[in-house]
């Protein structure tokens, strides 16, 4: 683990019934969450970020696409920003990965210093030449967000729609892809669920993600199950 206030683990699957399937198990549905039956009506957020400048022409297409078959489908699909507490949140992201890292890697860093990788090994030393005084305000904006997020749902939202990264996977090892989409919904401890959205100009997936407010991870499975579908369907 890395960041310990935002690292999670996530489950993979052939569709959301085998998420349920692994929820049930780890008790996730046993809860007194009414059981949302019909896609029609659901409130759906199209949100784009403030990284929205770093997307790539298959990451706003695959978005656009899944936006415009779930309104066909009777879904109301409405734009949406996050609200303007929230700026900032991005960078309280990065600082608050940064430090939480940086000491999750330290044993590493004194054991075998040049068998760390340099990125991990930036964290650990800190070069990013974090204070205490940043770090206060990046857990404090990450505070007020979470709260002002929340809020969001109570009436005029049943989930995000947003993008998963900025464009198709990449190829190869080396890396596992930007965080300039994510990281929002990592910070604000808001349930994801990836959903295939076709592939790029180089036959790699693309994603979009389904996310919802804090602890309503049984809500989330339920309407990405109705959702899936017609985002991941043929054509």
């Amino acid at each position: 683990m890395n960041a310990a206030s935002m690292d999670t683990v996530g489950w993979y699957g052939r569709s959301v019934a085998d998420l349920n399937l692994v929820a049930s198990a780890f008790r996730f549905l046993a809860d007194d969450t009414p059981r949302i039956r019909t896609l029609r009506g659901l409130r759906v957020g199209l949100c784009r970020t403030p990284s929205w400048a770093r997307i790539e022409p298959a990451g706003e297409e695959a978005l656009l696409n899944a936006a415009s078959r779930l309104a066909a489908a009777g879904v109301v699909v409405e734009d949406l920003a996050l609200p303007d507490v929230c700026d900032g949140l991005f960078e309280a992201y990065l600082d608050i990965y940064y430090s939480e890292g940086g000491r999750s890697f330290q044993p590493e860093l004194l054991a075998a210093p040049s068998l760390l990788a340099e990125p991990l090994r930036d964290q650990a030393e800190n070069r990013r030449a974090l204070t205490k005084d940043r770090l206060r305000e990046a857990y404090a904006v990450a505070d007020r967000c979470r709260l002002s997020f929340d809020g969001l749902f109570r009436e005029a939202l049943d989930v995000v729609l947003t993008p998963s990264a900025p464009g198709e996977a990449p190829m190869g090892l080396e890396n596992t892809g930007s965080s300039v989409f994510n990281g929002y919904w990592s910070i604000l401890h808001a349930p994801c669920v990836g959903i295939p959205a076709g592939c790029g100009r180089h036959g790699m997936p693309v994603g979009v993600t389904l996310a919802a407010r804090r602890l309503d991870d049984t809500a989330l499975l339920q309407i990405a199950e109705l959702l899936s579908p017609v985002i991941d369907a043929p054509g």
